[in-house]
């Protein structure tokens, strides 16, 4: 960077006086100026996007800063990375539930597991469901139904 910070920051505030670090904003540049904002965005830690303006001596510059809140849900998503729990132990669990209720609905399997803190979607739930019904399993219709009660039934 060729201008002090502060002196960068004064010379953007010149141009648009609502400039702020930490909040977003569309500034129009002359051309000298985009090197040094690119590099005080690089020390900010800010996205930006740079639009050169045809036959003139201006640039566009879109400075997003990345917001606390975004970092926080990285940190969050990493978190439930490492906490998902295998589709094959999912299914498992859902077979010994079935097995041991004898006859459900999806719903009822949700709430089991909601019980156990996990928040598992109906959808995977039901893919599951499918696969244990294609294995013979279980049979699964309106209701969930265990196959070996069926036949002892019979």
């Amino acid at each position: 960077m060729d201008r002090d910070e502060n002196e960068l920051i004064e010379i953007i505030r010149a141009w648009y006086p609502l400039f702020e670090i930490d909040k977003e904003a569309t500034l129009m540049l002359p051309d000298e100026l985009v090197f040094d904002v690119r590099d005080l965005a690089r020390k900010y830690n800010v996205k930006i996007q740079i639009s050169k303006m045809r036959r003139s001596r201006y640039t566009f510059v879109l400075w997003v800063p990345q917001k606390i809140e975004e970092k926080e849900e990285d940190d969050n998503e990493e978190i439930e990375i490492v906490e998902k729990v295998d589709y094959d132990v999912l299914k498992n669990m859902i077979y010994d539930f079935v097995k041991e209720i004898k006859e459900c609905k999806v719903k009822d399997i949700k709430k089991f597991f909601s019980e156990k803190g996990m928040d598992v979607s109906g959808d995977a739930i039901r893919r599951a469901l499918r696969e244990l019904h294609s294995e013979k399993k279980i049979l699964y219709g309106d209701t969930i139904k265990i196959i070996e009660t069926k036949r002892n039934e019979t």
